[in-house]
């Protein structure tokens, strides 16, 4: 009977033993992500692939992502960028959605007028808030010169103060007049242009 228990020990000491492959994890017992885990990998990667597609300004890097929206939104971005790099507008005209179409217009003719200076070139700008910055930011690049006849024409009060004394501080500092200084509305601007002028 006592060699039988030894006999019983052994066989299920050596059957115990196994190899250490055959230790490993088994499909079935390893660790599954979740749909969840696996979205946010891909979502991830596919937007490390739109930024690198939109730096590039490469539309074929999109072709590479997963997702269908996000690649749809790289392809639109890449072909936005590349008509403001190009000052096409007829670039725009390849994008299927009509808002994208004319966001990317208004962008290509803000770029325009901002290179050629020129404020009339805004006006066929679509949208009324980005039209009038345009204009409000060529104007105010223009009173820098110290130019302020042209500041009356923004519409943003705040803007137009902002131009107005640009414009005056250019004239103060260029003629050596403190008088302009004492014309500005900004008193933080006032003392900065009275100091600039006493040194």
């Amino acid at each position: 009977m006592k060699k039988y228990w030894i006999i019983v020990f052994l066989v299920v000491l050596i059957s115990g033993c196994k190899e250490i492959s055959e230790l490993e994890v088994s499909p079935e017992e390893a660790e599954v992500p979740t749909q969840e885990d696996l979205i946010k990998e891909t979502t991830a990667e596919d937007i490390s692939m739109s930024n690198q597609a939109l730096e590039q300004a490469d539309a074929s890097i999109c072709n590479s992502i997963n997702s269908q929206n996000i690649k749809a939104d790289c392809i639109n971005n890449v072909q936005m960028k590349k008509a403001v790099l190009q000052l096409d507008t007829s670039m725009c005209n390849q994008l299927a959605d009509e808002s994208l179409k004319i966001s990317c217009t208004d962008n290509v003719l803000l770029k325009q007028a901002s290179q050629k200076k020129d404020e009339s070139a805004c006006n066929k700008i679509s949208d009324e808030p980005l039209k009038n910055n345009c204009r409000d930011t060529i104007i105010s690049s223009k009173a820098a010169s110290g130019d302020s006849s042209s500041c009356s024409q923004i519409a943003d009060v705040a803007q137009k103060d902002i131009c107005t004394n640009n414009a005056l501080i250019t004239k103060a500092i260029e003629k050596k007049d403190k008088s302009l200084c004492e014309q500005l509305t900004n008193e933080f601007m006032k003392k900065d242009c009275i100091n600039v002028l006493n040194q």
